[in-house]
C-alpha cells in the first residue's frame, strides 16, 4: 500500500501560482491494483510541497497516512465476498469511516431550521446561517434538536480536538471508523472528557441530543 501525489490528474492552479494536486492511496488485491483519492489527506499539495513531505519522513510514514492504511485494511477484509472485491463497496465505507464527527456536526448546522420559537434561543438561531437546501424540517426542538445545545456540544467537541492535536494523537480527527468501533476507545475517551467538562445535567442534555442526531 502506498499513498502518492497524483500529478497523472489535471491539477489546480492555485493564488500563488503553483499547482496543485490531490494524494492518492494505491494497494493491491489478487494482483489487481486499485487507486482512490486519500480520504485524510484533504489538502492538495504542489509537487515542491510533497518533495519536502518525502524528505521530512524519509522513507518513513506519519501517523494520519498510517492511520488511513489501517482504515483501509480493515475495510478491504469486509468488502470482500465469495473472494471477490467489491469496489462500491470499499468506496462507500471507506468514504463514510473517514468521515469526522465533527464535520458531521457542521453539516448538521447548515441544515438546522429555526429549532426553537423562544426568546431564549431565538438569537442564536437568527444568528446561523444554513445551506436553504439542506434545511431539515426534521432537526427541530420536538426531536431533541436546539442550536444552543448544538453550540455546546460543537464547542466540546471541538475541545477534545485541541487537545489531541496537541499530543499529536490521531483520536482527535474523531473518525466514524473509530467512533464506531469500541475497540478504538473513542467514544469511551471523548465520553470522559465529556464528563470532565460539564455538569451532570448538561451531560446528561447533551447524551440526549446525541442520540437524536443517531451519534449514540
Amino acid at each position: 500500500m502506498k499513498h502518492y501525489l497524483n500529478t497523472e490528474l489535471r491539477g489546480k492552479t492555485g493564488a500563488d501560482g503553483n499547482l496543485y494536486f490531490p494524494v492518492y492511496v494505491r494497494f493491491s488485491i489478487n494482483s489487481q491494483t486499485y487507486k482512490y483519492r486519500s480520504q485524510l489527506v484533504r489538502r492538495p499539495l504542489s509537487l515542491e510541497q510533497y518533495q519536502r513531505l518525502e524528505e521530512i519522513y524519509k522513507g518513513d510514514i506519519s501517523i494520519l497516512l498510517n492511520k488511513e492504511r489501517e482504515i483501509i485494511s480493515d475495510i478491504v477484509q469486509s468488502s470482500i465476498n465469495n473472494g471477490k472485491f467489491t469496489q462500491k463497496t470499499f468506496k462507500d465505507k471507506f468514504i463514510f469511516s473517514c468521515r469526522s464527527v465533527i464535520n458531521i456536526l457542521k453539516e448538521v448546522e447548515i441544515s438546522l431550521p429555526i429549532t426553537k420559537w423562544d426568546k431564549n434561543s431565538l438569537n442564536w438561531d437568527l444568528f446561523g446561517a444554513p445551506n436553504l437546501e439542506l434545511i431539515d424540517p426534521d432537526l427541530n426542538s420536538g426531536n431533541g434538536v436546539d442550536k444552543i445545545t448544538h453550540i455546546h456540544l460543537m464547542s466540546i467537541a471541538l475541545k477534545y480536538q485541541m487537545r489531541c492535536a496537541k499530543k499529536n494523537d490521531m483520536k482527535g480527527l474523531m473518525l466514524m471508523h473509530d467512533w464506531k468501533n469500541d475497540d478504538r476507545n473513542l467514544k469511551s475517551d471523548f465520553f470522559v472528557f465529556l464528563e470532565n467538562e460539564t455538569t451532570k445535567s448538561e451531560r446528561n442534555e447533551l447524551h440526549e441530543y446525541m442520540r437524536s442526531l443517531k451519534m449514540i
